[in-house]
């Protein structure tokens, strides 16, 4: 008998297999990692630290020859997914605005954080990736072939401009889960979609809108591409 007082799928004598915490549904193994909500979300050595050791920290206030600390963080979203690519890190994200284009997204990024004492707000530390002029969709940051991205409390926004043929705010081509985020497609000449999805995306507590254009308008463009699942969004 299966007893999952959760509702996850996990707990004992669960197909799924044991559940490291059975009063959470946040929690179980092979869990999306949310780092600093008290939860092993993935049953893997407990919560995630917002710390160095775990991430690499951007602020608009940053430079781009910084270490990526609390102290010195980074000003690109180029380069911090660089550093923790390449350290097996995710980013951590402060409040502002950022300038982004062809950026590939092969780690985590949680936004929403106060530069100074990285304390997490997403009301109050708004991210936003402010996506620049494309001819289509080559310069929208992309979660890549075979990449696994978390996007969690970002906001991704396609400049307008009328004269581009096709944009998006944001491709996924590998694995994707989307939550507690917003993206806004630009205004487009011809097709304007807010996520154009060729691989496997989760959106969860999410917002997900185009901009306008002339023939396609879509929040996300799946088309049979795609395997899309959305919860509890818009």
């Amino acid at each position: 008998e299966c007893v999952d007082a959760d509702d996850d799928g996990y707990g004992a004598g669960c197909d799924l297999g044991v559940d490291c915490n059975d009063t959470s549904a946040d929690a179980h193994p092979g869990g999306w990692e949310l780092p600093g909500d008290g939860l092993d979300n993935d049953c893997v050595a407990g919560d995630a630290a917002v710390s160095e050791v775990y991430g690499v920290f951007l602020a608009p206030g940053g430079d781009d020859t910084y270490a990526g600390t609390p102290e010195a963080p980074v000003a690109s979203l180029a380069v911090a997914l660089t550093k923790a690519e390449s350290t097996n890190r995710v980013v951590f994200a402060a409040g502002g605005t950022y300038a982004v284009g062809g950026e590939q997204i092969r780690a985590d990024v949680f936004g929403g954080f106060d530069p100074v004492s990285w304390a997490r707000d997403l009301d109050t530390w708004p991210t936003t990736f402010e996506v620049g002029y494309q001819f289509d969709y080559s310069l929208a940051p992309k979660v890549p072939k075979n990449a696994v991205a978390f996007l969690d409390g970002v906001r991704f926004v396609g400049l307008a401009d009328d004269e581009v043929m096709a944009c998006s705010a944001l491709v996924v081509q590998g694995t994707c889960r989307l939550a507690r985020s917003e993206i806004l497609g630009c205004d487009a000449g011809r097709d304007s979609y807010g996520v154009n999805n060729e691989g496997v995306m989760t959106v969860i507590d999410s917002t997900v809108t185009s901009g306008s254009g002339h023939r396609f308008c879509k929040g996300i463009s799946n088309d049979g591409v795609g395997d899309l699942t959305v919860l509890s969004s818009t």
